[in-house]
């Protein structure tokens, strides 16, 4: 019996492309073990394993890869694939448990055509192991649990010698429906308007340029007064706990930064009525939340709590089904609408079993990657919340904090829920101790150590601070958001001080530190995000008049096609700059542009920036002929007149279709690309001079190979 071709879904091909932007990687792999108190026969293990994958038409579902296209195939129960499947030495190193069996999960699936389920055995001092990993286009984690009421009743039958157990009734695969009109109406309607603004916190790392999505958790056990608070807040409100956990924590994204008009995306079960089912069956809904920081916690529970109910009764769509359509689906890396996650589950799972007479204990693994920024884990039955974070936004410091302040918001909202949100939520009493102890000795200003010194002399002069002592004292230091509320510790904001007058904010970026001291960032204004990283403009200005004949200098930040930046930097020199390493041009200059008053002309600044950020431009696209013919691809794909400048993203493309754009241009141009040149280089122009560059990379390292031969 041959495999049965079926049609692959958006949210189907939404992993596939997610493993396409971070290639080698088992982002989409999902895992459990048990440790038993005794012996497993692995013979008994590996026959189980084949019955219950015979069994579950999910588990016999492979994928290929190809182009831009992915084919879903169900194989025969009877295949060989399905009953020559394997359970494989599972190597222990006789460190720590965890990293082994994360290791062991982590390892990726290619997409071609192979089962994506793996079992691994070891033997213990104290019991045996048994892993399972697998895809999440086969699994999700309540397939775990499904997998095991079957798995074990088969695997203790074979070992007894009985018959095993018949297969459940259990539905096909594929238990969704197909897309309703009234979800896909609702979606419209509800985020209708909704603009993806700026989601990034206040706190942690600079986003990075090509992320590789790694991750971590955090756990904190809720205080006693928390656990009390969602409670009382829960029969007060009339609320489900998800609805005030959803509403704390969409606070607390809102007071760190991010914007008032926030989406949160939720993890929902769709399986319905086929409750038994295995496979993917979850949909991941956005939940339009608009926090008011002037309001009090009350209203946003009862927003929150119609939000959630709203996104649940509709869930059975996936949001992915209209991509390319709602603003901010499929046109970044990671989905710019929503970047933050509330995971509530219901139930805890079991973790104590019993297998063959056996005492047995279910183990998690978690998956080192983190799609989202932040992603709340909350269970109804389980006193604890936990964070998982992007490694490469958030320090783990950071983390913690924002679980104190979670708490701590929870107990005040509870004490008064009419109390406006800015007064009770971002602060913890960790927090309080720290700035209420830095002021009572002078407050030390901290400054990166690749700051120039002249940019260091400058803040001196700009805050009055006793050249080399660098400390604030005489009066109160805050860190402030733009609408004048204090930021806790950790959170960057405008320095503020108060020497009896009231606050005068200073135009300096800073931040607290954890011992007391003030970060100092950068001048609010000329900081900016660049593909190499955050950038102050001050500092590169102070860096340049440091050199020898530099007599003026400006830096000018354009802004990039990828929504990042550019810098170009103009210096006034008595004789030509040596190369300098770093990654934005130095254009030299016989004098900067000056005004009529006799000052900078920033504008004719901002105009040559660009010309020299920019330099293919006019005709000079248009006499390129690999330009041209992307050109007609991008407008072949678009469905409209295109440009060398058109963003795909932003006129209306999105991930599948760059995809296509991807192989389309690989044909085109005979050089390999994928899906993340494309988010690098979304525009004719700037894919055309990639390509460029990456031919001559590959000439010359021919050319290399040939002169060593």
């Amino acid at each position: 019996m041959a495999a049965t071709t079926t049609a692959t879904t958006n949210k189907e091909k939404a992993l596939w492309l997610m493993e396409e932007l971070v290639p080698g990687a088992g982002i989409n792999n999902l895992g459990f073990a048990l440790h038993v108190a005794g012996r497993l026969r692995p013979d008994a293990l590996r026959e189980a394993l084949a019955v219950v994958v015979a069994r579950t038409e999910a588990l016999r579902t492979v994928f290929r890869a190809g182009g831009a296209d992915l084919v879903k195939e169900i194989l025969p129960a009877d295949s060989a694939e399905v009953s020559e499947v394997t359970v494989e030495p599972l190597e222990l190193s006789g460190a720590e448990l965890e990293k082994d069996l994360t290791a062991f999960v982590d390892r990726p699936f290619p997409l071609e055509g192979d089962l994506l389920i793996r079992a691994g055995h070891a033997r213990g001092p104290d019991g045996d192991l048994f892993c399972l990993g697998v895809h999440h286009l086969a699994f999700d984690m309540t397939s775990a649990a499904l997998f095991l009421q079957e798995f074990l009743p088969v695997y203790e039958a074979i070992v007894a010698g009985r018959p095993v157990p018949p297969a459940p009734a259990r539905p096909p695969a594929g238990v969704e429906s197909r897309p309703r009109p009234a979800d896909l109406e609702y979606w419209r309607e509800n985020l209708s308007g909704f603009t993806p603004g700026t989601l990034d916190l206040w706190c942690g790392r600079p986003r990075v340029h090509r992320p590789m999505m790694r991750g971590d958790y955090a756990r904190h056990p809720l205080s006693g007064e928390a656990l009390a608070a969602i409670g009382q807040l829960q029969r007060k409100l009339r609320a489900p706990v998800a609805a005030v956990l959803l509403a704390a924590y969409s606070a607390l994204l809102v007071a760190h930064g991010a914007g008032a008009d926030l989406v949160v995306g939720t993890p929902v079960d769709v399986r319905g009525e086929n409750s038994g089912a295995i496979g993917y069956h979850v949909n991941v809904v956005p939940i339009r939340v608009q926090v008011d920081l002037a309001a009090g916690f009350g209203p946003l529970v009862r927003h929150a709590r119609d939000a959630f109910l709203g996104a649940m009764a509709h869930a059975h769509t996936s949001v992915e089904e209209l991509t390319g359509e709602l603003p901010g689906i499929g046109s970044t890396w990671q989905t710019a609408l929503y970047r933050h996650l509330f995971n509530f589950v219901p139930d805890s799972p079991v973790t104590e079993l019993a297998v063959a007479g056996h005492s047995a204990r279910l183990l998690r693994v978690d998956n080192p990657y983190s799609k989202f920024d932040l992603e709340l884990v909350a269970s109804q039955t389980t006193p604890e919340i936990q964070f998982r974070y992007s490694t490469e936004n958030l320090d783990r410091a950071d983390v913690a904090a924002l679980l104190r302040r979670l708490d701590a918001l929870l107990v005040a909202a509870a004490r008064s829920p009419d109390r406006p949100l800015a007064e009770t939520a971002g602060w913890s009493d960790t927090d309080r101790e720290t700035v209420e102890r830095a002021h009572r000795a002078p407050i030390a200003v901290t400054v990166p150590a690749a700051t120039p010194a002249r940019a260091a002399a400058a803040l001196e002069e700009r805050l009055s601070l006793t050249p080399g002592e660098r400390a604030l004292s005489g009066g109160r230091v805050s860190i402030v958001a733009p609408d004048g509320r204090e930021l806790p510790v950790g959170v960057r904001g405008e320095l503020c001080l108060d020497t009896g007058d009231g606050p005068a904010r200073t135009g300096e970026l800073a931040r607290w530190l954890p011992e007391g001291a003030i970060e100092w960032l950068g001048q609010l204004g000329r900081r900016f995000d660049t593909a190499h990283g955050p950038v102050n403009l001050g500092d590169l200005e102070a860096a340049l008049l440091d050199e020898p004949g530099v007599s003026a200098a400006a830096a000018v930040a354009v802004p990039a096609d990828d929504g990042e930046h550019t810098v170009v930097v103009f210096a006034v020199a008595a004789k030509p700059l040596a190369a300098k390493e770093v990654p934005w041009p130095v254009v030299s200059l016989e004098a900067l542009p000056e005004t009529a008053d006799g000052s900078v002309d920033t504008e004719a600044l901002r105009l040559l920036a660009e010309r020299e950020a920019r330099p293919e431009t006019g005709d000079r696209d248009h006499e390129d002929a690999v330009v041209e013919d992307l050109v007609r691809i991008w407008a072949k794909l678009l469905g409209g007149e295109a440009t060398a400048r058109t963003h795909f993203f932003e006129a209306g493309g999105h991930s599948l279709l760059g995809a296509v754009l991807a192989q389309q241009a690989e044909e085109l141009t005979g050089t390999p690309l994928g899906l993340t040149e494309v988010f690098e280089h979304p525009t004719p122009a700037a894919l055309a001079a990639w390509v460029r560059a990456s031919q001559a990379r590959q000439e010359s390292a021919h050319e290399t190979a040939g002169k060593n031969v």
